[in-house]
């Protein structure tokens, strides 16, 4: 009877989660184009757009959920997600949505660099990004279940940071070896 049990709450807890990533890519979907209208006329290239027309040609790709260390050092997923906007197959923007109060929205766009890093890793793959925000560094995990076990790969932007506090990189890290580089 436990096993039924357990297996029917691991169960709804995959489809609430898969039910607020639909939520997310609805909102995003439904509001791509009037976001991305707020680029300014003449700027669409520094946001990875050859003109006005690619908006609408541009889909929302699968959130990554960030998660982040709290005040206490203990990591934490955060009602924060990035969505990439995808056009031709290329992630070219990131939309951040939160949620508050049980109310999703759309609170951010930009992360062109950032977005092209996570295409290499997240095309088809749940992922998740650790940001750490005191040292201004990412990382991305395809890790699932208990937070404590999940793998952190660094992104570009963060390997110069982890080189100028050890001297060398590792292809992964636990959140154990993340704090240690944080804290020296």
């Amino acid at each position: 009877m436990k096993k039924y049990v357990v297996i029917i709450l691991l169960f709804s807890l995959s489809v609430k989660g898969q039910n607020v990533n639909s939520q997310i890519k609805n909102l995003v979907n439904t509001k791509l184009v009037d976001f991305l209208e707020k680029i300014p006329n003449g700027q669409e290239n520094l946001y990875g757009f050859n003109d006005r027309t690619d908006f609408l040609n541009c889909k929302a790709g699968n959130p990554i959920q960030v998660l982040s260390l709290d005040i206490n050092n203990v990591l934490i997923k955060q009602n924060v997600w990035r969505v990439p906007v995808i056009l031709n197959n290329e992630y070219k923007i990131l939309f951040t949505v939160i949620n508050k109060s049980n109310k999703l929205e759309i609170v951010d766009i930009g992360g062109v660099k950032l977005a092209k890093e996570l295409e290499k890793h997240h095309k088809n793959k749940p992922l998740s990004l650790l940001r750490i925000y005191k040292a201004h560094i990412d990382f991305i995990s395809n890790s699932s279940g208990n937070l404590d076990n999940y793998l952190f790969k660094p992104l570009e932007s963060s390997l110069q940071f982890i080189l100028n506090q050890s001297n060398n990189t590792q292809k992964t890290y636990t959140i154990n070896e993340v704090k240690s580089l944080i804290n020296r």
